[in-house]
């Protein structure tokens, strides 16, 4: 990384933004999961949470966007540590931005990939406020169309959650995990598991992900964490996931050993 094209009030984060950096995405998970076990690790990285303010994320995202991360090495590491932050549930939010208006303003943001994942955030927040975001349904009718599918994903299972549980909202969501774009297949199957039961349309595609050999091996334990979360057919459930347990893959099957424990001690 040029710190030399971080804009100075964010270089003191880029020792913490490079530790992470330094591994392949491939390794992401596994660092991921070795990190809450590791004090130290989750000490650090709390440290890099605390630090990483609300308005210090506003300032980044605005930087992020005239500097496009797949162009800027720079901000494409910021981008991927903020995930990092995200996923270990160490990312300050602002509780003032998290209202039904907020979202809905957020919905009509484009220009970056970062502001199509803010528009995919979005959707997926305006479906924890139920009937309370009846104002809301418009303009996720509207990102039914969005250009990048993530967000349409989340828009399917935003409408079903305030608008009643219309099954064609589900039907919508499983054919999604028929994209091409592994991110969107890995949006739409948490999706489905949300919805529980009522989703087991999805059940023989999410059996036809996990043994696929095609599919990345980080994505796998998505699939197979969706299938224990529908909980329609747990015996076929189980019994897909115990193959997964012979897998080639030591992660899948280190990943499919625990999600079936869980299911057992259910």
């Amino acid at each position: 990384m040029d710190v030399s094209k971080v804009p100075e009030f964010l270089r003191p984060l880029v020792p913490y933004v490079e530790r992470w950096t330094a591994i392949g995405n491939d390794e992401v998970q596994a660092r991921l999961a070795a990190a809450r076990s590791d004090q130290a690790k989750m000490d650090d990285t709390r440290r890099f949470g605390e630090l990483f303010t609300p308005e210090l994320q506003e300032e980044c995202a605005l930087w992020t966007d005239r500097e496009p991360i797949t162009e800027s090495e720079e901000t494409s590491a910021f981008y991927f540590a903020i995930g990092v932050l995200d996923e270990l549930d160490l990312l300050q939010s602002d509780e003032d931005r998290n209202t039904v208006n907020s979202h809905i303003e957020a919905l009509t943001k484009f220009g970056s990939y970062r502001l199509a994942s803010e528009r995919m955030h979005a959707a997926k927040f305006l479906a924890d406020f139920g009937d309370h975001a009846s104002s809301a349904i418009e303009p996720l009718r509207t990102a039914l169309d969005d250009e990048d599918h993530r967000v349409r994903v989340w828009a399917h299972y935003a409408l079903y959650k305030i608008g009643g549980g219309d099954q064609a909202h589900i039907e919508s969501i499983r054919d999604y995990l028929h994209d091409a774009d592994n991110e969107v297949r890995t949006e739409a199957a948490p999706a489905l598991g949300r919805i529980g039961p009522d989703a087991a349309c999805g059940i023989p595609v999410l059996v036809d992900l996990i043994e696929d050999p095609r599919q990345d091996d980080f994505d796998v334990p998505v699939f197979m964490e969706t299938l224990a979360s529908i909980g329609a057919d747990k015996s076929l459930a189980k019994e897909t996931i115990k193959r997964a347990t012979q897998s080639d893959s030591e992660w899948i099957r280190k990943e499919a050993s625990e999600i079936l424990k869980s299911m057992t001690d259910d």
